[in-house]
């Protein structure tokens, strides 16, 4: 399959995934804060926070394997993958015990820490050990099997378990939760079963993708561990400072404001975090083709990821930061006006900060994937630790110490995104060679006038039409969903883009039976230049960027 239309197919599936996820969470998030009510939300948000923290403790090891095992399927090295894979997985079982073990012991000490009320004690101490260590030991178990599928571009096989695992998920919480006076009990059981199913699928699924996928402790070498760990502990910094700067938003809440303070933050983050998951599928496939073009030395494919990466990416995220950031107010207060009361005007200023937030990785587009390919990490994550350790000392200080308290934290994570991004900017095009003025001028330039223009749009609607009410709100959402598309066609678009994606419309309507656009047949690629033997899959490379 052509890589342009195994992208294609990766990103509907992803877009149709995460469409689902939003469905399922918009449902879900009113129904839990019912069920569990604030605090007992907040407890799960808090496990949540606990599991992804263990990212840090791998020593940024699972995505050092991710990039390896990508390199290797691109040269087609059977041993040294099983060689890597392997050693990684015998890494992650003993890391991964080791600390669902510890979550597990030290669970009542982490309720009292997290301020649990005295009457959900018992069964927050009883979703720590069970879900939480159970998550820990799932998070350390999947990364070989994720990286497999991953590594052979099928991201829509990814995206097809995730959706099995979403409906499921939701469909027993809504029956046990709704039918049952299990709390917090029933969320554990049902959410640490799915969670099993859920890595023995990706086992299955990552054998079917590649046969030769021996795990043994033969195959477990100290050679093949060394490489991970070289760019892993770059990683493990870079990770770690985003745990600092980020996630640990919700602790910082929960020693001033308790648990409730995060079932407040924690809904003004779930809308930009989905949206972050349809765009996130197109961008993030990209790191498997930067990794392949760099392996076989396309310099030129590699610097076209980069611009036209991060301009479709941006143009993506823009409409998603501008309805979510405009209306962010008035979204809020139709989904969860009638169980926060006057406190969702909080919720929806960390849906506007967030959005700011967003807006700043959406215009990195590539540029992790770009850099991960060519294994130069080193500015980032010095840069990372500088502006992660102002990041929670500023959210410290203004939460805790300023008037502006729960919403002290997002001002410093939005202000340091907007300062580092340029930064970044300019230091991937210099690493992969491309000139700076070109990059920012063929990337950036389009798109930031359709932010301005949409912006613009949006902000009349929002104070010429006030919504308040579901059909109000949709409305508005949609005028300015209908002002993008054309936005993006003609301004953010230029003939290059136009006729890349005129072509693979026409090659969608044409597979699926119907006339190409004016009765043409769709033009092929440009002859390519035979790619140097090792590339993967020997696939006819017509990327859209």
């Amino acid at each position: 399959m052509k890589t342009s239309t195994r992208i294609t197919l990766n990103t509907a599936t992803n877009w149709a995934y995460s469409g689902l996820r939003a469905l399922i969470q918009l449902a879900m998030v009113p129904f839990l804060l019912e069920k569990l009510g604030t605090s007992g939300y907040g407890i799960i948000g808090l496990v949540g926070v606990i599991v992804s923290s263990t990212e840090l403790l791998d020593m940024g090891l699972r995505s050092g394997l991710g990039r390896h095992l990508a390199f290797e399927i691109a040269r087609k090295d059977y041993r040294r993958f099983n060689e890597l894979a392997s050693t990684g997985l015998a890494t992650y079982l003993i890391l991964g015990s080791l600390f669902a073990s510890a979550c597990i012991i030290l669970a009542r000490p982490i309720a009292a820490l997290f301020k649990v009320p005295p009457e959900l004690v018992n069964q927050a101490v009883f979703l720590i050990r069970v879900y939480g260590g159970l998550s820990i030991l799932v998070y350390f178990l999947q990364p070989v099997f994720n990286a497999t599928i991953i590594g052979e571009n099928r991201f829509d096989i990814r995206n097809y378990l995730d959706m099995g695992y979403t409906v499921v998920q939701g469909g027993l919480l809504f029956a046990v939760l709704g039918l049952t006076s299990y709390g917090l009990m029933g969320y554990t059981l049902v959410s640490s079963g799915t969670l099993v199913l859920s890595l023995l699928a990706r086992v299955w699924a990552a054998k079917r993708l590649w046969p030769s996928m021996r795990l043994s402790p033969r195959f477990v070498r100290l050679d093949a561990f060394k490489p991970m760990l070289s760019l892993g502990s770059k990683l493990f910094v870079f990770h770690l400072t985003r745990f600092i700067s980020i996630r640990s938003d919700p602790i910082i809440i929960t020693r001033f404001f308790g648990p409730a303070g995060v079932a407040l933050y924690t809904p003004g983050l779930s809308l930009p975090a989905m949206a972050d998951q349809i765009i996130g599928g197109f961008r993030g496939q990209l790191e498997t083709v930067a990794t392949r073009f760099h392996a076989v030395g396309e310099k030129a494919r590699l610097h076209a990821l980069l611009i036209r990466g991060t301009k479709y990416t941006l143009l993506m995220g823009i409409a998603a930061c501008v309805i979510l950031g405009v209306f962010a107010h008035s979204i809020i207060k139709v989904w969860l006006g009638r169980r926060l009361g006057e406190s969702y005007q909080i919720t929806a200023w960390f849906m506007v900060g967030w959005s700011v937030v967003y807006l700043a990785s959406y215009a990195a587009g590539t540029q992790w994937a770009v850099l991960m390919a060519v294994n130069r990490m080193n500015f980032i994550t010095k840069l990372n630790v500088a502006s992660g350790i102002i990041n929670v000392l500023a959210s410290i200080y203004l939460a805790g110490f300023t008037p502006l308290g729960v919403l002290g934290v997002i001002i410093p994570t939005a202000i340091l995104a907007n300062i580092t991004r340029p930064i970044v900017s300019i230091h991937t095009a210099r690493v992969c060679g491309l000139p700076v003025r070109r990059y920012f001028w063929e990337a950036y330039a389009r798109p930031l006038v359709v932010l301005v223009i949409l912006a613009a749009i949006g902000l009349a609607l929002r104070f010429a039409v006030n919504p308040q009410t579901l059909l109000s709100l949709a409305a508005c959402v949609a005028a300015v969903a209908l002002a993008w598309l054309p936005l993006c066609w003609w301004v953010g678009f230029d003939k290059e883009d136009k006729k890349r994606f005129g072509g693979i419309a026409d090659g969608i309507r044409k597979k699926i039976g119907l006339s190409p656009r004016n009765g043409r047949v769709p033009a092929d690629s440009p002859p390519q230049t035979p790619s140097p033997a090792g590339t993967a899959d020997d696939e006819e490379s017509d990327l859209p960027c």
